[in-house]
């Protein structure tokens, strides 16, 4: 028997889709009345393999769970700053061996794993919200990951504005950094899109531009696909496939 098996089943606070500061602070107001719990200690290897997968979401503080750090037993890229978020990634199959890597789209096509973590304050303590998605896995579960957050939403959960007004923040808390995310991993340049403006919203979309921070962006294909769909279940398309 592990020594996994002897503990309380590990399970992550939450199965979604984070996208935003704002997202990340609508899981921790829901932790904070009881409608979500933080998970109590750290995660053990044989717990890693079930427990990391694409929608998996963890809150944690270190001052009552008694972890310095988060340990997921999965080894990641070097960080990148992504608007507010800390971001990771790696590959569930080994995309070094393939000796063609110059289709850098197809890292979210192989099931590359991304982990988002974020830290957010509260009455000066420290609260992690750390999650992971997929391209393939946000497409496949989009009902789910669409339904988690918006079912706290339903239930007239908001975030307070002492928690907004604690937190440091250099984005708006709904800005949304996955699409310069994909911008950033695929090396794509920012193209000035300033003829675009008097087109339609729809039809500026369909062309494949999207305004992030304000700019507008023309996405290449394959950030584009990863775009789209993140985008459905943004509006609340959960059965949306391409």
């Amino acid at each position: 028997m592990t020594q996994a098996s002897l503990l309380t089943r590990y399970e992550p606070t939450l199965y979604g889709f984070i996208d935003s500061a704002g997202d990340a602070m609508l899981v921790l107001e829901a932790c904070l009345r009881g409608h979500l719990l933080h998970v109590p200690r750290t995660l053990h290897p044989d717990e890693a393999q079930s427990v990391i997968q694409s929608g998996s979401i963890f809150v944690f503080e270190s001052q009552c769970s008694g972890m310095s750090e988060w340990n997921d037993f999965h080894s990641w890229s070097s960080g990148t700053q992504v608007g507010d978020f800390r971001s990771w990634h790696t590959a569930r199959h080994n995309l070094a061996t393939d000796a063609d890597a110059t289709h850098a789209e197809s890292q979210y096509a192989q099931g590359c794993l991304v982990k988002q973590a974020i830290a957010l304050s509260w009455n000066g303590i420290r609260h992690h919200v750390i999650s992971y998605w997929t391209l393939g896995g946000v497409q496949e579960n989009s009902r789910r990951a669409c339904d988690a957050l918006n079912r706290l939403r339903l239930t007239g959960l908001g975030v307070r504005e002492e928690l907004v007004q604690q937190q440091n923040l250099l984005y708006p808390i709904h800005h949304e950094p996955w699409v310069e995310y994909v911008l950033r991993e695929n090396g794509q340049v920012i193209v000035d899109a300033a003829p675009l403006w008097t087109d339609s919203l729809l039809d500026f979309e369909e062309r494949g531009w999207r305004m992030i921070d304000g700019v507008p962006v023309l996405l290449p294909d394959c950030a584009r696909e990863a775009a789209d769909a993140l985008l459905h279940i943004a509006n609340g398309e959960g059965d949306y496939v391409e």
